[in-house]
């Protein structure tokens, strides 16, 4: 690999990126894909079966238009096989079938990338058309179906003929050989190369297993990276047209505790590798927790993004089926959660933020998950009005907890508190602007029932008043994960206790138990 090129850095002018997986357009029931050809504005094909066309990757870009999304990141595949004619991965699908004696079957993407399709192409034309900036968000690490199934269409031949260079069990390949390395570096090089991309994200979260700890130190994980990150950079100057900037971004966790496992070391990276924007990511879920403040300290010349999404919690499913996607529940994002984690971020120092998943509130993966609908279009324009969103008073904290990814975050819940212990949790919040009138209502939500148990709560040490709602304290227009009523037990406060920045809660359990707290939530009411 090349020495990287210092580069100046400049600061990204994008408030509000929006990650689009590619896979959506075929996983979900939409507009565009729908269960029957009078569903779908975009007529499926119907003599021999090939359902995928390049117009739902148009009509995917199409959505965001007009919604203050300016620039739009689509991830080209899993980052193993290429969704674009290549020749670093050249003739994939043929290898794949002569190895197995099985064609890639009619209806997919693969089928489509099989027969001289590109993915990439439809993406950026249409973004250009719509004035969104085209980047590509490139998955450095992807763990998904590779480590779980034998030889199939989602591994080039590079993975399946070197197995030393794979981490077990998740499948994910070992980041210490420079092999490994090379090979990502040449699909990136190529789609840099081939495409009229404003810029690239290096996402460091799908997944972020790279290396054995146990043989590498600190120094080498962060020596091997800084080389990656800076080859790339160099790459997007070298590869630049027409004297035209592009930026490089990086998908990485928001909570510093894991990026040394990673070799993750932003302050080198601006420094050395011109390093542009940092998108911090709870990988699954809307969050708000995490170092963004530390963060912005560290690196006070880029842009920094706080990630959100279609999910504040999930939780497993009592029977999954072997091997097959998106088997959990999950707690829909509302409205409110959206804008009061937009209004913390940019409390904290955040420049903007970066949609993930956001059409997975579309019906996909398993029944019985909570009723499926359309995603929430109209709170995106919203989300970079930071006068608008500081006027707000329905604001919405919460802590949540996740099953799905759960070693990529730091998160404090779920916890087990038994009688008689005293759990301290931190939240970081903001009161709203005017807030006489006002009162707070605080919720502990528990795996399982917790009737017949007594809590006492402090917050900044004021104990909070038992008050039981009849419903949600705002309207929840979302029916997944909410939970049983005997599940959530309630308490209301004066807001002036309620300080800017952090506070301290001691949750106490008087009697009963033990028992699972997996959220915690503070609603302005």
């Amino acid at each position: 690999m090349k020495k990287m090129k210092e580069t100046q850095v400049q600061k990204s002018p994008f408030k509000l990126i929006y990650n689009n997986d590619g896979t959506n357009v075929l996983n979900c029931i939409s507009p565009f894909n729908g269960r029957d050809e009078e569903f779908s504005y975009i007529k499926p094909f119907q003599a021999d079966g090939k359902n995928f066309r390049p117009q739902m990757i148009e009509a995917s870009v199409d959505e965001i238009a007009d919604t203050g999304v300016d620039a739009s990141l689509f991830s080209p595949g899993l980052g193993w096989v290429p969704w674009w004619p290549s020749k670093v991965c050249p003739d994939h699908y043929k290898w794949y079938e002569t190895q197995t004696g099985e064609l890639i079957k009619g209806g997919g993407i693969e089928y489509f990338v099989r027969h001289g399709g590109d993915m990439v192409k439809p993406f950026v034309n249409r973004c250009r058309r719509h004035q969104i900036a085209p980047f590509i968000t490139f998955r450095l690490n992807d763990g998904h179906f590779v480590g779980i199934r034998g030889l199939d269409e989602y591994k080039p031949r590079f993975y399946v003929e070197h197995p030393e260079y794979q981490l077990s069990p998740n499948g994910t390949q070992n980041w210490r050989f420079h092999q490994v390395r090379e090979y990502k570096l040449a699909l990136i090089t190529e789609l840099l190369e081939n495409y009229d991309l404003d810029g690239i994200e290096l996402d460091f979260m799908r997944h972020w297993s790279f290396f054995n700890t146990g043989e590498t130190t600190s120094n080498e994980r962060k020596a091997i990276m800084t080389e990656f990150v800076g080859c790339v950079r160099s790459v997007l100057d070298q590869t630049a047209k027409d004297g035209r900037h592009r930026w490089l971004c990086v998908r990485v966790p928001i909570f510093l505790s894991k990026h040394d496992a990673m070799g993750i070391d932003l302050v080198t990276w601006v420094n050395q590798c011109g390093l542009e924007m940092v998108n911090l990511s709870a990988s699954y879920l809307t969050h708000q927790e995490g170092d963004l403040p530390k963060i912005r300290r560290m690196v006070p010349d880029v842009a920094i993004y706080q990630e959100c999404t279609q999910a504040t919690i999930t939780a497993t499913m009592p029977h999954p089926e072997p091997n097959k996607p998106d088997q959990f529940h999950y707690r829909r994002t509302t409205d409110e959660e959206f804008y009061t984690t937009a209004y913390l971020a940019y409390k904290q120092g955040a420049d903007g933020i970066s949609l993930f998943n956001f059409a997975y509130y579309r019906e996909h993966g398993a029944p019985l998950r909570g009723t499926f609908c359309e995603p929430p279009f109209h709170v995106l324009k919203s989300l970079t009005d930071k006068n608008w969103l500081s006027q707000q008073q329905a604001l919405h904290y919460f802590l949540g907890s996740t099953t799905n990814d759960a070693s990529a975050v730091d998160f404090q819940l779920e916890r087990k508190i038994s009688k008689g212990q005293i759990q301290k949790l931190t939240m970081q919040m903001s009161p709203p602007e005017g807030i006489n009138g006002l009162k707070f209502y605080f919720r502990i939500h528990t795996r399982h029932s917790s009737e017949n148990l007594y809590w006492t709560v402090l917050l900044n040490n004021v104990e909070l008043v038992p008050h039981q709602l009849d419903g949600e304290p705002i309207e929840q227009p979302y029916d997944g994960l909410l939970g049983e009523a005997n599940q959530q037990t309630g308490f209301i406060g004066d807001p002036e206790i309620v300080l800017e920045g952090e506070n301290v809660l001691e949750i106490k359990l008087i009697s009963g138990g033990p028992i699972d707290v997996i959220r915690i939530d503070l609603v302005f009411i």
